[in-house]
């Protein structure tokens, strides 16, 4: 595999995450609609950015809120949560061997840019990545493969060299349609299966990122 560039989701790929964001919103949500409704909402925004997801939610529910006033809340309650998450393990040594070898790296995330900054400095990982693009800077969703698009031509790769990790079903296939090479990651909380992911991606991890080498990465044909 002819890895020259490498773009990185955040919640869920790097950050084990999810399970905060899966309890936040229908939390949140919840105060407008049932629970049922708001756990509905949550698997049907998940690639979506904050402001789609909110658009869809009020005018779904005929939430009495505006998306702002939500998206303040939401964010607040965010900065919260990220302070008690951790890195998935493997994550940082995988980063680090990216580096060493020179390869360029972006971050690609719907979670809103103030957020996923937020998060990268929280972490330590700001310096390992030479671009950051979050769905909020006008990527409605990552089933449009316009944000992976926008990250290569930032790292100066072209797509059939350039290797995505996800998390995310749709948003795998969204990049592997695009021609990049792809990456499925798989965590006890993905909402995918292996085999789903393995549908999609040239390689899946099906145990995250420990022991995985980026050498071993790329001697796959």
């Amino acid at each position: 595999m002819d890895i020259q560039g490498m773009i990185f989701d955040m919640d869920g790929t790097l950050l084990d995450s999810m399970g905060m964001w899966r309890t936040i919103f229908p939390d949140y949500f919840s105060r407008y609609v049932s629970p049922e409704q708001a756990e509905a909402h949550m698997a049907e925004a998940e690639t979506m950015n904050m402001d789609t997801s909110l658009a869809l939610f009020v005018k779904t529910y005929s939430v009495p809120a505006t998306v702002q006033e939500l998206k303040r809340g939401l964010i607040a309650r965010a900065k919260e949560g990220y302070a008690a998450q951790k890195l998935l393990p493997g994550a940082k040594g995988f980063l680090d061997q990216v580096a060493a070898a020179h390869i360029p790296m972006a971050i690609a995330s719907c979670t809103e840019l103030e957020l996923v900054n937020y998060a990268l400095d929280c972490f330590g990982l700001t310096g390992y990545f030479d671009a950051v693009f979050s769905a909020s800077m006008g990527y409605p969703s990552k089933s449009s493969p316009d944000i992976y698009l926008a990250a290569a031509e930032a790292l100066g790769t072209d797509p059939g060299v350039t290797l995505v990790a996800e998390d995310a079903l749709v948003a795998a296939a969204s990049a592997k349609g695009a021609g990049f090479e792809t990456l499925g990651l798989h965590w006890p909380s993905s909402r995918f299966s292996p085999q789903d992911m393995g549908e999609v991606c040239d390689v899946v991890l099906t145990c995250g990122w420990p022991g995985v080498t980026f050498d071993a990465l790329r001697s796959l044909s």
